[in-house]
Formats: structure tokens, C-alpha cells, sequence
């Protein structure tokens, strides 16, 4: 490999090289300046006149990352990170609403009724691939109940232990509902334009009039969704004609696998006085 040149940047559209030096790196890019060509030295951000990020291709969805240098192998790390939560089928999925996008727009209105089908072609989206038929079987032109309940719960309280089933269902919400239980911290991952009213006495009264309106609502309570009520809440809303959903929460239980636990204590000391009388031996246990 011979030492590149000036004359090596005539007629080109970018310029990258990997130089050891700064006094090479500020020749390369004073040639390049001279030939109105934009520059990289790879891994010097300070001598870059651009990056190259890395994606996550889900065309025509695709994800960028980008650390604008300072980190290449963390925006690798991310990048993995991110391809195994996103599945491939999400490409078929956007391709699917490009499809559907004009006839979305042709009927229905704007406001709440395109956004819950745009929402629930979102959530199928995580799921399988779209079916053989799926242009026919999922229409805009297709009438769709809009109001709809979820019984989410929020687990121990703790929002990072939040499910990502119940994330994206307070992300989708149009009113919340919630135990006063309920930390502000975890209400303050809900879209910005959703309402937060506190749970009425009867909450499935409360439930069915606001999903009658066309609203997307969220019970939210501490613990698990079901912890306490078995299926009597179901039914009373399967009964009204509403549709349902569960999004079981972390039972309060599993919290402990986040505490930091107790330093062992050795069971018998390794200095005996002749004096003292052996005790038996017992064995060891945790104790949270």
C-alpha cells in the first residue's frame, strides 16, 4: 500500500483515511480542503468533517445510532442491543402501512380514530409477521370499536421494573386511572397528552363511560393487574361490551432479586476458647 497524495483526492466524494499522526492528519485535510472534498480520519473526531453511524435496518424503518466519534465500539454495543428487541418481521409490518397509509387518510378522520388503528397495527407490529391477506384483513375501511380498556400493572412501584407491555400501554393511553399506590415517577412515562385521574370508588363504572367515548383507558395499580380481584372485573367490562386487556405487572415478590443482599455472616467463629462446648453444626441460609 503506498502513501496517499493529494493528487489521490481529484474527482472524489468523500475522503477518509486512518493516519497516525496529527501532522498527517492536518495535511490530509488540508488537501482535502483544497480539493472542496469532506474529510474523516477514523477514530479522531476532532479531524472529521462527518461520522458514520451505525443502523438498524428494518427498511423503510431504520434506526440510527451515532456517538459522533467519541464512542464507535458503545454505538456498536447499542446497535446490537437495539437489533435484538426490534424484530425482523417489522420491516414486512412498515411496508404493510406504507400500503395502508392512503386509504387510512381517505376513511377515517382525523384525531382519535386514526390514531388507535395506527396504534393497533403498532402493537401486532412486535408480535408474528402480518398474515398472507393481511391489505385485506386489517382495513381502515373495517369499522373498529375505539374504546378499549387495559388493566396494567405497575409491579413493585419501581418504574424501571415496568414491563414493556405496560410502558407502551401507558405510552398509548388517552386517560390513566390509578391507585393513589402509584408513584408519580411511573405516571411520568405516559404520552404527555394523556389525562391521570385518580380511581372513582367504583372503578368499572368509571372505566366503562370513559371507554364508551372512544378513549383508550389504563387501570393502573401497583402489584399485579388481577392481584385481588380475580375475573369479576373482567367480566363486568366483557359484560358492558368492552374490550379488554391484561398486562400482568412484576408480582411485588420478585423485587427482592433487586436489593442489594446481605453480607454473609460466618456461622461460627474461627477463634474457640477451650472453654466453650462445641455446638453442633447447622447449615447455612440466606436471610433476607
Amino acid at each position: 500500500m503506498r502513501p496517499w497524495s493529494a493528487e489521490d483526492l481529484s474527482n472524489t466524494a468523500l475522503a477518509i483515511a486512518d493516519l497516525e499522526s496529527d501532522a498527517e492528519a492536518r495535511a490530509f485535510i488540508a488537501a482535502a480542503r483544497a480539493a472542496s472534498v469532506p474529510y474523516n480520519v477514523i477514530d479522531q473526531p476532532e479531524f472529521c468533517q462527518f461520522q458514520f453511524g451505525a443502523i438498524v435496518n428494518r427498511s423503510p424503518l431504520v434506526v440510527g445510532i451515532s456517538t459522533a466519534g467519541a464512542a464507535p465500539i458503545l454505538g456498536q454495543a447499542v446497535r446490537r442491543r437495539i437489533e435484538t428487541l426490534l424484530p425482523r418481521s417489522l420491516a414486512l409490518w412498515a411496508q404493510l402501512a406504507a400500503r395502508l397509509r392512503d386509504r387510512v387518510m381517505e376513511n377515517l378522520a382525523p384525531g382519535p380514530q386514526r390514531r388507535v388503528f395506527w396504534e393497533r397495527l403498532a402493537d401486532k407490529a412486535f408480535g408474528e409477521a402480518p398474515p398472507v391477506r393481511a391489505d385485506e384483513e386489517i382495513s381502515p375501511v373495517t369499522a373498529m370499536p375505539l374504546g378499549r380498556i387495559s388493566l396494567v400493572g405497575a409491579g413493585p412501584g419501581a418504574p424501571d421494573l415496568l414491563t414493556v407491555k405496560a410502558v407502551r400501554a401507558l405510552q398509548s393511553a388517552d386517560i390513566i386511572l390509578f391507585d393513589a399506590r402509584v408513584p408519580a415517577a411511573i405516571l411520568e412515562l405516559a404520552r404527555r397528552e394523556a389525562r391521570r385521574l385518580p380511581v372513582a370508588d367504583d372503578a368499572v363504572a368509571q372505566m366503562v363511560a370513559l371507554a364508551r367515548q372512544g378513549k383508550h383507558v389504563v387501570r393502573l395499580r401497583t402489584g399485579d393487574a388481577l392481584s385481588d380481584t380475580g375475573g369479576e372485573m373482567i367480566t363486568r367490562l366483557e359484560d358492558a361490551g368492552i374490550a379488554v386487556n391484561m398486562v400482568p405487572g412484576l408480582p411485588a415478590a420478585r423485587q427482592r432479586s433487586d436489593r442489594t443482599w446481605p453480607r454473609r455472616q460466618p456461622l461460627t467463629s474461627s477463634r474457640t476458647s477451650a472453654s466453650s462446648p462445641s455446638r453442633p453444626a447447622r447449615s447455612a441460609h440466606w436471610s433476607p
